[in-house]
């Protein structure tokens, strides 16, 4: 199951995530790129998992996240998973879009899944406010909640959803895909199955 490999890694110090942090405009600083080992992300997930659940999320929720840096994203899915949540990310507004347009945009599409919760980090926390003000949802902000005690595991049904997956919406508002721990679980073993010999994928 996937949350079991989820937590398998937090013994993964060989291996793990490649990646730098994003400056204010979403770039990349491709010169402080390292290896972050699963077993780091995982710890990191554990706290973030703490904050979400000290914040009130709980199994069964919907939590949006409205981040860009990898190493944001990946313990926080980690984390949100491991509160029995399902995860949907926010569609990023483009250097066209017009900001008034996209919030709104993205406000329908919240109320549309169902959300409970939107999660804000990095490089968009400027757009902290006008959603915590204007959804009327739970609105978090990432970097407040890795201070938090380790969180508890819930443990999900296979058939429960883990990911809300939106489309591209090129043809009206974007709709989502449920995504069961189950179809991941499949996915994770299909590709297991064509790896090459020799190769191990690294899944977090």
């Amino acid at each position: 199951p996937v949350l079991d490999r989820v937590l398998a890694s937090a013994n993964v110090t060989d291996r793990g995530l490649v990646c730098a942090p994003v400056d204010a405009a979403g770039r990349s600083r491709l010169d402080e790129m390292r290896m972050h080992s699963w077993a780091e992300i995982h710890q990191m997930g554990r706290a973030l998992a703490g904050g979400l659940q000290a914040a009130g999320v709980a199994p069964g929720d919907a939590v949006a996240v409205l981040a860009g840096a990898p190493l944001e994203v990946a313990p926080l899915v980690q984390a949100i998973w491991m509160s029995g949540a399902s995860v949907t990310m926010v569609h990023h507004p483009t250097g066209r879009s017009d900001p008034t347009a996209w919030a709104a945009d993205t406000a329908d599409v919240l109320s549309s899944i169902g959300a409970s919760t939107l999660v804000v980090g990095s490089p968009f926390e400027a757009a902290f406010e006008d959603f915590r003000t204007d959804t009327g949802l739970r609105c978090l902000r990432l970097e407040e909640l890795a201070g938090a005690a380790v969180g508890h595991v819930a443990i999900p049904d296979e058939s429960q959803v883990a990911f809300l997956q939106l489309t591209s919406g090129s043809t009206g508002r974007p709709r989502a895909v449920t995504i069961s721990y189950r179809n991941i679980d499949a996915n994770m073993r299909a590709e297991l199955h064509q790896a090459q010999p020799g190769v191990t994928p690294s899944f977090f």
